[in-house]
């Protein structure tokens, strides 16, 4: 999910030249935090925040903002909710932090509308990017996303489950959804529905289908010597395992259609770590990629209504061109990717 750009303009509109903004502190202020300690960092599926200690040196927390008028609180609610208990049962994920009057979730009333609010922990440790990424790492991030596959199998079969916060969307369903969307583009909607076809034929037990959460790439993850910790839990859901690592190693398959070619070397020791954990089993070439050709298509049907707005000038927080140019061409490479591959699939 990415806001819409408009949101994204409304509130960087309010942060002044020190990263500060009023819609924060009002937020903020919900954990007894003082004007200012929240400063602005970047805006994609969330508003976030960063929020430093009472030195002011040390990342503490980061504050998640999202417009009521984009999405409701009930969402948030479940999915901070599925948040603490996999931090409960142990997994090494980011913890939502309850506010002063007890809640991980706060709605805030502000001049620019109301936002639904939560306060997470940072994750300890340094982030990766590909080219650093070591055989013994690759095996970790395999083996934590089947970790959070079983402890998430936990949580939603737990307590969680019987208190009905658990009421997460469900991946088929939305897919079946987002394909009609695509109807504009008939040569990719005519694509789409292929994918759609062989997704529905695929098994939906417990052994391949559960919790997921469906942007698990380096990206989210930070690094304290060989164990990784999970943060960016908002696209959760239940769906296919596979769907997950698809979307995990989406960066280490350039081009997706070597995935039908057979062995794909970057991906062993990714794969090797994930079935390691011996709860499922890691999914072979022409699974991953047409889990990489669905998720393709739930993220271009994303964009289509972001990418539809009048124009709104902004920039990427690096300076280096147009957000709305960013994500233009991002969803023209999920095009191809669903054509391409829908293409072989068919």
């Amino acid at each position: 999910m990415v806001l819409p750009l408009s949101e994204i303009a409304r509130l960087r509109a309010t942060v002044d030249d020190r990263w500060r903004s009023p819609v924060a502190d009002a937020a903020v202020a919900r954990w007894g935090r003082p004007p200012g300690s929240a400063l602005f960092w970047r805006s994609s599926a969330r508003h976030v925040f960063v929020v430093l200690d009472e030195s002011g040196t040390r990342r503490e927390a980061y504050l998640r903002l999202a417009p009521d008028r984009v999405l409701g609180r009930e969402v948030i609610e479940t999915v901070t909710a599925v948040n603490a208990a996999l931090a409960a049962h142990g997994l090494d994920v980011v913890r939502p932090v309850p506010s002063v009057d007890g809640r991980f979730v706060e709605s805030v009333d502000t001049a620019e509308g109301v936002f639904h609010a939560v306060l997470v922990t940072a994750a300890a440790g340094e982030q990766l990017d590909v080219d650093a990424l070591t055989e013994a790492r690759a095996r970790a991030w395999g083996t934590a996303l089947a970790r959070f596959h079983r402890i998430g199998a936990a949580v939603l079969t737990g307590g969680v489950a019987a208190d009905g916060l658990t009421a997460l969307p469900d991946g088929l369903t939305r897919l079946r959804v987002t394909v009609p969307l695509l109807d504009g583009d008939p040569p990719v909607a005519r694509a789409a529905r292929v994918v759609l076809e062989r997704a529905e034929a695929m098994p939906r037990d417990q052994g391949c289908y559960g919790l997921v959460h469906l942007d698990f790439e380096l990206d989210n993850l930070t690094w304290s010597a060989e164990t990784p910790v999970v943060f960016d839990l908002d696209e959760m859901e239940r769906s296919w395992y596979a769907a997950d690592l698809a979307s995990a190693v989406r960066d280490l398959v350039p081009e997706p259609l070597a995935l039908l070619d057979g062995p794909v070397p970057a991906l062993d020791g990714v794969l090797a770590g994930y079935g390691e954990e011996g709860f499922a089993e890691p999914p072979d070439g022409p699974t991953l990629a047409l889990f990489t050709a669905v998720n393709a298509i739930r993220s271009l049907a994303r964009l289509l209504p972001v990418l539809a707005e009048e124009p709104v000038t902004l920039s990427v927080m690096n300076g280096e061109g147009d957000l709305r140019q960013v994500l233009e061409a991002y969803a023209l490479r999920q095009r191809t990717i669903v054509l391409d591959l829908a293409d072989r699939l068919g």
